[in-house]
């Protein structure tokens, strides 16, 4: 399991539960719930203990496969106050903190970056090629490919986001993400 101290935790975004990072499994017979893809834990994850309303339990989300170097793990509040993000290296999980045995994986991955919209709403995420927005339903939008290898994702301003596709590379593109909508102007200029 990844040290609690390289775990981003953010909730920024209103949240009907509290969580908390754990640094070893609970003694009283291990966790409540598991969060996997195949439903086992190969090479670790984030363990987690969530309270709320409902009671409380305890979590070990799997981590994504050794993919990219800098795959991000954290835990975020989401636009839906019941749900919570759980990113272990590079997979977000998103969970119900109140019903845990609902959950999803978001398809795209490896996740780099997250950013919380609080004014707009959305968790944004990032990953080599691409950005995505989850609303309080669900993907929002997700944008086509931007990149070939990396993004960098800077501020955001008047509804839009602004990037850097393949900001290690000699021919960087800035590229700019309507909020709203997930159109984006800018990257790199694929056919299609």
């Amino acid at each position: 399991m990844r040290p609690p101290d390289e775990i981003t935790v953010e909730l920024a975004l209103p949240a009907a539960y509290d969580v908390r990072l754990l640094t070893e499994i609970p003694g009283h017979g291990g966790v409540d719930h598991i969060f996997a893809r195949d439903d086992r834990i190969v090479d670790g994850g984030v363990l987690v203990e969530v309270g709320g309303g409902g009671g409380g339990w305890t979590g070990s989300v799997a981590n994504g496969a050794r993919s990219v170097a800098g795959a991000h793990s954290g835990v975020y509040s989401t636009p839906s106050p019941s749900t919570l993000c759980v990113v272990a290296r590079g997979d977000a999980y998103l969970i119900d903190a109140e019903s845990p045995e609902r959950w999803w994986v978001l398809e795209d991955s490896p996740v780099v970056t997250v950013r919380c919209m609080v004014a707009e709403k959305l968790l944004v995420f990032a990953t080599p090629w691409r950005v995505i927005a989850v609303g309080e339903e669900g993907v929002a939008w997700r944008t086509s490919r931007i990149a070939i290898d990396g993004i960098a994702l800077g501020e955001a301003v008047g509804g839009e986001l602004a990037g850097i596709a393949d900001p290690d590379d000699d021919e960087a593109q800035d590229f700019v993400v309507e909020l709203r909508t997930g159109h984006h102007r800018g990257g790199f200029p694929f056919p299609g």
